[in-house]
């Protein structure tokens, strides 16, 4: 009996030890990654309350913006303060200001805050044209433009689906005119379960992946049911001894695209080379990567089979429990290896966590 209680005492302990070293890898987690430093960290409820960053609304002059909330923010791991703002002039203070949609086409305009609380704007590219919003929300990371814009935090993001006709500019339209949705960001976005499959469509152009579950750089849960014959965004041709590399994003439950990141890589390890070197995307997680080696055949997406001879692919699944991570960001996850510790060294009769 007293050898039982000796180690009943031994692993209460060790439990508190554990549970304190638990928390610790999960402040490392969310914190220690390169991208955490710079982010909205938190918000001052100056106007609504809760995970709603800046809270990015229209201006009363309907080109323009405002943020209703005050908030706190980080820019190499240093923290700032940004007041509200109840008037940013799209015209005079954003880059991107006179950048275009086409009529009936999606675009963004990315928000930023620099450390002393100036505001910027910027788009991907002078002039967007893409066929849906998670395609044009998508493009962050592999801009035309420079984001984020030097020595500034992705404070938000404003989507729109040209609707009024006639095209849309930014800093002179009227963006409540437009089909429009406003992001504001608090925190960065991760993945909470990854993906329970990820692969190619037998003879097929196409691939397919499982459910998924990952959250928003607004802070919104997205629980995805997975998806077959997605197919790739662009039909650039990888030529034969290159290497293609395509991102794979998701805005809502069937709601993704495949976007390209670089489809002259010179061999496989190039091209994960550029996707390592990406600026992570502060909407939308990095849910998977699929590497195109056209060794024997050249590769044209949603044309060419996967599973063709001559065609080699790699699908990297990121988030929690695959070892991959977004390079430079936290999964996101609230489980860490300490947490499979606890669960399986429990001696029997003590609670396990699940």
């Amino acid at each position: 009996m007293a050898r039982r209680t000796l180690y009943g005492g031994l692993w209460k302990t060790m439990l508190v030890v554990l549970e304190l070293i638990n928390d610790m890898a999960l402040r490392l987690n969310t914190e220690g990654a390169d991208d955490g430093r710079d982010q909205v960290t938190r918000n001052d409820a100056a106007g609504t309350q809760g995970r709603t960053g800046v809270n990015m609304v229209i201006h009363g002059s309907a080109e323009d913006v405002k943020f209703d909330n005050a908030a706190w923010y980080k820019i190499a791991g240093q923290d700032y303060y940004k007041a509200v703002d109840t008037a940013i002039d799209i015209s005079v203070e954003c880059a991107g200001a006179g950048d275009t949609i086409t009529a009936a086409k999606a675009g963004a305009m990315w928000m930023f805050v620099a450390a002393d609380g100036t505001v910027d704007g910027e788009t991907d590219k002078p002039a967007a044209d893409y066929a849906s919003v998670v395609i044009a929300l998508a493009q962050y990371s592999i801009a035309t433009h420079t984001l984020p814009v030097a020595d500034h935090v992705p404070v938000g993001v404003i989507e729109v689906l040209e609707s009024a006709g006639g095209g849309f500019t930014w800093g002179d339209d009227s963006i409540s005119a437009e089909t429009q949705v406003f992001h504001s960001f608090e925190g960065v976005p991760g993945i909470e379960s990854a993906m329970a499959s990820f692969a190619l469509d037998a003879a097929a152009a196409t691939i397919t992946y499982g459910a998924v579950t990952f959250l928003l750089g607004t802070g919104v849960r997205i629980v995805a049911t997975g998806k077959a014959n997605v197919v790739f965004l662009g039909t650039t041709v990888v030529a034969v001894g290159k290497t293609g590399a395509y991102l794979l994003y998701a805005l809502a439950d069937d709601v993704e695209t495949l976007v390209t990141a670089t489809s002259t890589a010179n061999d496989l390890q190039a091209a994960k080379d550029v996707v390592r070197d990406l600026a992570p995307n502060p909407l939308m997680p990095l849910l998977g990567v699929i590497y195109v080696t056209a060794r024997l055949n050249a590769f044209t997406p949603g044309t060419t089979n996967l599973d063709l001879n001559g065609i080699d692919t790699e699908f990297v699944t990121y988030g929690a429990g695959t070892n991959r991570q977004e390079h430079g960001r936290s999964s996101g996850s609230t489980f860490t290896a300490i947490d499979e510790v606890l669960h399986n060294a429990a001696p029997p009769g003590q609670n396990r966590r699940p």
